[in-house]
């Protein structure tokens, strides 16, 4: 099972330092160069995140190509956004995933028929598989402290079973 993962879901799960936890779901984790960029020149630098994301065996940094797709996605979607969707489309098989936090981007994942997770779905697999043993409650605040921003209603009901 493969995954390719946009920014903010990578920085939450440093910042949880459950990152290279994330990187071990999968067989292979994909980051698109866009992303790359968006963590290397944006507001948030970290540089600690980035080698880790770097210097993972498991993960693989690709190049998107420019094309009319593209353009389109890039008018109501960030770069690291449109490069996740069009790396996930090229090697998607049923079983991967396109990592999202972002509802416009996550509606447009499904529109083209990905399967996606977000930061909660990827804490949902570590609750799951016995990795993460922290109350939920905990999570969320500390989510919220980075600025994660989802309702409270919405977090519990994904991980309701873990309440």
């Amino acid at each position: 099972m493969k995954a390719v993962f946009n920014s903010s879901p990578l920085i939450f799960l440093y910042r949880l330092d459950l990152l290279e936890a994330a990187f071990a779901l999968f067989d292979t984790n994909y980051v698109p160069s866009g992303v790359i960029e968006e963590l290397t020149c944006g507001e948030i630098k970290d540089e600690e995140a980035i080698n880790i994301i770097l210097e993972n065996p498991k993960v693989v940094i690709r190049t998107v190509k420019y094309n009319l797709f593209y353009e389109k996605l890039r008018t109501s979607l960030g770069i690291g956004e449109t490069e996740a969707i069009l790396l996930a489309l090229d090697i998607n098989s049923s079983s991967d995933y396109v990592i999202l936090d972002d509802k416009a981007a996550r509606k447009k994942a499904l529109s083209n028929g990905l399967k996606i997770k977000g930061t909660i779905g990827i804490l949902r697999l570590f609750y799951q598989k016995g990795i993460l043993t922290v109350r939920p409650d905990d999570i969320y605040k500390k989510l919220k402290s980075f600025n994660f921003r989802v309702e409270k209603g919405i977090y519990e009901s994904i991980l309701r079973e873990f309440y």
